[in-house]
């Protein structure tokens, strides 16, 4: 997959390229034991920010400390289908790999190297706002429940870096 810029659907037609803010749409493969970026594109506009309550994954992405977005996410190992039965049942299965896509926002001023992805399971997390989300997950973290962390040179480390550091006119 190529870095480069996509509208996504929620862009603002008045909205004009140079004007639109920018994010890291980043791709993280999970398994039972690791968590690698399997990819990551520039795209513009703002990212979604999902909170949907009974969806028992987050994220939470920081830049230098500052949390920059926060997201909800169905179980990445629970695989659903399309199609449901003759008697309305939804199929599903539960695979051993999952992935999750997460948004990072980023500006002209931004020093993208101290980005970092925390990831967790929640499952018990109730309705919750996007501060609730966080504080629950930094006491998950200090009671030493997996949090899995991705670091800016894990997003480098994607095959396709190298587009989209072209894209942002970084250093490769």
């Amino acid at each position: 997959m190529n870095a480069r810029l996509e509208k996504p659907d929620n862009a603002s037609p008045d909205e004009t390229p140079t004007s639109r803010p920018r994010y890291l749409r980043v791709a993280i493969r999970l398994t039972a034991r690791t968590e690698n970026v399997v990819s990551v594109i520039v795209v513009q506009g703002r990212p979604a920010q999902p909170l949907a309550t009974g969806h028992p994954y987050v994220a939470v992405a920081e830049i230098g400390g500052e949390v920059v977005q926060v997201a909800r996410y169905q179980d990445p190992f629970v695989q659903r289908s399309t199609r449901t039965s003759e008697g309305g049942d939804h199929h599903y299965g539960v695979s051993t790999v999952g992935q999750v896509e997460v948004s990072v926002p980023i500006g002209p001023f931004t020093d993208i190297a101290r980005i970092r992805i925390s990831l967790a399971d929640m499952p018990d997390l109730g309705p919750a706002t996007a501060a609730e989300i966080v504080s629950s997950l930094e006491a998950r973290r200090e009671k030493g429940y997996q949090v899995r962390e991705i670091s800016f040179a894990q997003i480098q480390d994607a095959p396709n870096w190298a587009d989209a550091a072209r894209v942002l006119r970084l250093p490769r």
